[in-house]
């Protein structure tokens, strides 16, 4: 898959999973511009690819994270809640992803999800998906 392909393909899943929140693909600058856009945020963060020297296959790493606002509470319950939303809504993700493109790629080791604290991205509170997948080229 070329790079846009991969762009599209969360993007897509991005869309399906979360209708009325916002995509990004970019650096946290590019994030912080999306602050008065709709929650939940979805950001694709920079990625590479690392194609084999036969140009059959490629592999990146992708960093996915999934964001609420935090108004600032400084309450642990609340903090709490806002990361079980984003976990879910990361699962969701994570699932949506594999059956729309099951045959477009392969995982090179389990997904991981972690929850991102305060801090990360001032103002957003979160969780985190890492994938490591593999791609094949398309025939010209």
């Amino acid at each position: 898959m070329t790079f846009l392909e991969i762009l599209n393909m969360v993007r897509d899943t991005a869309n399906t999973v979360n209708p009325t929140g916002t995509f990004v693909h970019g650096r946290n600058s590019d994030v912080a511009m999306a602050f008065g856009d709709p929650m939940p945020l979805i950001v694709l963060y920079p990625f590479e690819q690392r194609d084999d020297e036969d140009n059959i296959t490629s592999e990146a790493d992708l960093t996915i994270g999934f964001y609420e606002l935090d108004q600032g509470e400084q309450d642990t319950k609340i903090h709490e809640a806002q990361a079980v939303r984003m976990d879910n809504l990361c699962r969701e993700f994570k699932d949506q992803l594999k059956t729309d493109f099951e045959n477009e790629f392969t995982y090179r080791s389990n997904p991981r999800r972690g929850a991102l604290g305060t801090g990360i991205i001032q103002g957003l509170i979160g969780f985190a998906l890492e994938l490591s997948i593999t791609t094949s080229f398309d025939e010209c």
